[in-house]
């Protein structure tokens, strides 16, 4: 079947917010700070949700991890 660009372009839109949307619960979000969906966003507003969650369980990561005695900034051991 031969899709329009058009179409294509839509297919693609859709595909790319149902990955947004899957891994953003998979992280635990299905609403975003300001109370709205993740199923009533745009997807410029998913890929900036998405950003920005990411952002933040980096962030917790980085923090956690130079929290931990014995434990250097890449997260490995230090040598005994």
């Amino acid at each position: 079947m031969n899709l329009s660009t058009e179409d294509q372009l839509e297919l693609e839109v859709k595909e790319r917010k149902r990955f947004l949307r899957n891994s953003l619960k998979r992280m635990g979000t299905t609403i975003i700070p300001d109370g709205r969906s993740i199923y009533d966003l745009s997807l410029f507003q998913l890929e900036h949700s998405y950003i920005a969650v990411t952002s933040r369980i980096a962030k917790e990561r980085k923090n956690k991890n130079e929290n931990v005695p014995g434990q250097q900034r890449d997260g490995l051991r230090k040598p005994d």
